[in-house]
């Protein structure tokens, strides 16, 4: 009790959900750095940041925002407000296309008589599947993924799951090895089925516009 303080920890924890700390980024070395000198504002001696040699790929988001057009504008996602509303990995984009419902969008049922070439397609499959489906395999431009990571999307209805795409295909029937991926944006399971509901109201696709700025 009077050595160690769970309020502390909670605080220390706390300011570190300010960086989205994916490895190699810039907000993953700007949390190094504050965890030194935390450590040494807490007394420590002889504090070290040991860097070693990774072959990875560092990957950091500056900005994205993911906005719907019609029926009235309406911000679905942005990275300053919520990090992991861009999922990992996800390259600069500046576009606005059409939006497309493949429910799961991983399996050959989800996509039969539905067009995803040069659209962003509307998913809650696994992100990561659901990109090597929708824009590597079928041409559409990008994800909005309402992809969740508990067992029941509705459990945690407003939470937006981390999500991660991978750096490039590799080992993809009719994909060129090292293709580079596209985005992901990542909105709550609520707002997922939210507009899920509004494109079969409609009948249609409306319109998506998303910006982002990322470096590898």
């Amino acid at each position: 009790m009077n050595e160690i303080s769970g309020d502390r920890a909670y605080e220390n924890v706390r300011h570190l959900t300010h960086y989205h700390r994916t490895g190699g980024s810039r907000d993953f070395f700007a949390a190094t750095e504050w965890i030194r000198s935390a450590a040494e504002a807490a007394g420590l001696e002889d504090v070290k940041l040991i860097r070693q040699k990774w072959d990875g790929h560092g990957w950091s988001c500056s900005s994205g925002e993911a906005w719907l057009l019609d029926p009235e504008e309406t911000k679905l996602a942005s990275y300053q407000e919520v990090a992991v509303s861009i999922a990992d990995n996800s390259r600069t984009s500046h576009l606005t296309a059409d939006l497309i419902d493949v429910g799961t969008g991983v399996a050959e049922e989800d996509y039969k008589g539905k067009d995803v070439s040069g659209k962003i397609v509307l998913a809650s499959g696994p992100v990561a599947a659901v990109h090597r489906e929708a824009v590597w395999k079928r041409g559409a431009l990008g994800i909005v993924s309402w992809m969740s990571n508990r067992p029941e999307a509705l459990d945690a209805p407003d939470q937006v799951a981390w999500g991660h795409l991978p750096y490039e295909a590799k080992d993809i029937e009719g994909v060129k090895d090292g293709t580079p991926g596209t985005f992901a944006v990542m909105i709550s399971p609520r707002r997922g089925r939210a507009l899920q509901k509004q494109l079969a109201d409609v009948k249609k696709p409306v319109k998506v516009k998303v910006d982002l700025e990322a470096s590898y």
